[in-house]
């Protein structure tokens, strides 16, 4: 499937893809605005993006989080005047905190996937099952049960 002159394996794919430069961007927008005091427009760092792609083994949605919880020691930090000399000081300082809070992020984030994913199956194997029980209908004839040879002769 050929979407905006690139070739994608299906619609998921591709929405996926879209999901992840979204929150690549929203993660640089919030370094350089959240954390750096940059307004919109100001000329980015590009420091930011490389020392992003050597965290490339992490879902955006996972450094997202990790700069949300890292964000106010981070503040606090950077916030110190003449601690450090510019804002290359403060973007290593700032990925430093990130590179020691983003795996412990991941392990909570994987496990939630897993559950979601469970929770997913669950609700598909119960879906199914209703399904099943929806064609073989309520009011199906049931099979009638012959006890005629287990009664004795004066029984009958």
């Amino acid at each position: 499937m050929k979407i905006d002159g690139r070739y994608y394996k299906s619609r998921e794919v591709y929405d996926q893809s879209r999901r992840e430069i979204e929150l690549r961007k929203k993660i640089v927008c919030a370094i350089h605005q959240d954390f750096l005091g940059y307004e919109p427009g100001q000329t980015f760092l590009t420091l930011v993006p490389r020392k992003l792609k050597e965290l490339s083994f992490y879902p955006g949605e996972v450094i997202l989080k990790a700069l949300e919880s890292i964000k106010r020691d981070a503040l606090y930090h950077l916030g110190q005047d003449g601690k450090f000399s510019g804002d290359y000081g403060k973007v290593c300082y700032l990925f430093a905190m990130l590179n020691n809070t983003v795996n412990d992020v991941y392990r909570i984030w994987k496990q939630e996937e897993k559950l979601r994913s469970q929770q997913r199956e669950r609700d598909a194997s119960f879906v199914s099952d209703v399904d099943s029980l929806d064609t073989v209908g309520a009011n199906a004839a049931r099979p009638v049960r012959d006890i005629s040879g287990v009664l004795e002769d004066d029984e009958i």
